[in-house]
């Protein structure tokens, strides 16, 4: 079992950090920093999680400025942000 299997995805269980973020998306994050980049289907496999729960992940993420979005539609994969934190402006 990967660490992000191991995370249940209730945010009752969890709940978030000073940052907002559930303990699912820091192990999102620890994983884009040890790989350049993560499809919605392979966090979904490692996470344990359904699909509709890693695209919500994903674009919370995206949303708040953790992430990029790469490509689009099936192609698309997922990267930490050069600008981490910095949010849509």
């Amino acid at each position: 079992m990967t660490a992000l299997a191991a995370c249940d995805s209730s945010p009752t269980t969890h709940p978030t950090s000073s940052w907002g973020l559930q303990r699912r998306h820091a192990n999102l994050l620890a994983a884009l920093a040890r790989q350049p980049s993560l499809t919605r289907r392979e966090y979904q496999l490692l996470a344990g999680i359904s699909h509709t729960t890693a695209q919500q992940d994903m674009a919370y993420l995206v949303a708040a400025g953790h992430i990029v979005r790469l490509g689009s539609a099936r192609a698309s994969r997922y990267a930490l942000s050069p600008e981490p934190g910095a949010g849509p402006h």
